[in-house]
This record gives C-alpha cells, sequence and structure tokens, in this order.
C-alpha cells in the first residue's frame, strides 16, 4: 500500500502548492482521499488516469477538499460510464454527490455506490477502510486504511478529539491536519503540538503532517510535500 501526496496545502490560491488530497494504491486498486485544487494535475504528473479510480473518500466538503472532485466527475461520466465507483464520506454526503453529478449530467449514474459515515468496514479489493467522525465545522471523517497488516491513517480536519487517537491506534503511518500554528488552539483545526500529542497516545510508528500554512513550521516534525510517495 502506498501514500502518494496530491496536495497539502489550505485554502489559499498560490503558484507553488496546490490544495489538500492525497492518493491510496496497491497493485489492485487506487483511492483518492480528498481531492481539492490542483489534485486533478497532480493525479496525471503521477501517470494516472480518471479511469484508474476505484473509489474517492471524502472528509468533508469545504472547497479546499474536493474542488477538483466536479472536473473529475465530468471526464468519469463520459470515459467510464459503465465503471463502477465508491464514495465513501460524512453525513449529508450523498446529497452533496447528487448536486455534483446533477451539474455535470442529465441523469444520475448508477453505477456509483455511497456510503454516508459508515459504522461497518467496508472493503475496496484488497484494502479495508474504515472512518470515525471529527470535530469541523461541517460534518467530517477520519479513515483508516488497512492492507496486508499495515495501517495508514488520514483525519481530514479536525480539532482535538479522542476518536481520531482510538482511529490510529498503533498505525504504520498517521497524516494529520495542521492548520493552526504552534500554540494556536481552535475547536476544528489542530496545531503541531496537538499533532505529536495524538501521534504518542496512538503509539503511530510515523506521523506526516498535511494541510498546513506557509511559515509554519520552525521545527523538526515532518511534513507532506507534493508528489511524495510513501510505501506501508
Amino acid at each position: 500500500m502506498k501514500l502518494t501526496i496530491l496536495g497539502c496545502g489550505r485554502f489559499q490560491i498560490t503558484s507553488h502548492y496546490n490544495s489538500t488530497g492525497n492518493l491510496v494504491s496497491t497493485n489492485q486498486t487506487n483511492i483518492l482521499v480528498d481531492f481539492g485544487r490542483g489534485c486533478l494535475h497532480a493525479l496525471t504528473k503521477l501517470g494516472k488516469q480518471v479511469s484508474d479510480i476505484d473509489a474517492i473518500c471524502i472528509s468533508h466538503t469545504h472547497p479546499d477538499h474536493v474542488a477538483d472532485l466536479l472536473a473529475f466527475f465530468q471526464i468519469f461520466f463520459i470515459t467510464c460510464p459503465d465503471k463502477p465507483l465508491v464514495i465513501i464520506g460524512p453525513a449529508g454526503i450523498r446529497e452533496w454527490f447528487t448536486t455534483m453529478a446533477s451539474l455535470v449530467r442529465e441523469k444520475l449514474p448508477t453505477q456509483v455506490t455511497i456510503y454516508e459515515q459508515p459504522t461497518a468496514a467496508i472493503e475496496v479489493a484488497d484494502i479495508t477502510i474504515t472512518t470515525a467522525p471529527m470535530a469541523h465545522t461541517v460534518p467530517d471523517t477520519a479513515f483508516c486504511f488497512e492492507q496486508a497488516g499495515h495501517r495508514l491513517v488520514y483525519s481530514g480536519d479536525t480539532g482535538m478529539n479522542d476518536q481520531i487517537v482510538t482511529l490510529a491506534k498503533d498505525a504504520d503511518l498517521l497524516l494529520l491536519e495542521c492548520s493552526n500554528v504552534s500554540g494556536q488552539i481552535t475547536a476544528h483545526h489542530l496545531n503541531p503540538e496537538q499533532c505529536l500529542d495524538i501521534a504518542r497516545r496512538a503509539n503511530v510508528r510515523r506521523l506526516l503532517l498535511t494541510h498546513y500554512g506557509e511559515g509554519i513550521f520552525s521545527g523538526t516534525l515532518e511534513v507532506a510535500k507534493e508528489l511524495m510517495t510513501i510505501e506501508l
């Protein structure tokens, strides 16, 4: 199982980094995990096509996490009219998808299976996906991807909460959002100290920070970079 960073930025428009998005892949499947501004172009840089994607995991529907999905859906429905697609997301994701799909297609596609804040594990090829609700301004979910004994956990946007610690317990890799600067505490985002505390409490093997702003880090915490790939 591999994680590739498609974007690690926030909502700001810049010329040198994309908004948040990731690709989780194995030899059997490719799963998008959020897909913000710039991520579609990053996907093509990897040599991947829209037709290669089997599932999309959406943490929440703020534009910096889903902006490129409208273009993705247009391409997918035109070029892959019969290919199954799984969408997993928080409460309200079915209504959101209906709206997005209606903008690019007269009839809603029938090959899409939607899981709205699922409580049971979902199998996508050789990856098992579980979720947990997070603390954000809109419904938001974190994801755990497990394959061949390895576990990757992605928080989406969230404030400090115990659910992410539980979901990430003993994970091989924990990808945490870190929108706040050191010492800044808010209810809906994390700062570097909180990310480190979560990683320590969850006993994860590796912590990687994403969804950060420019100039936020002066320490040695590891941060995501566009097109960075980590193999688990």
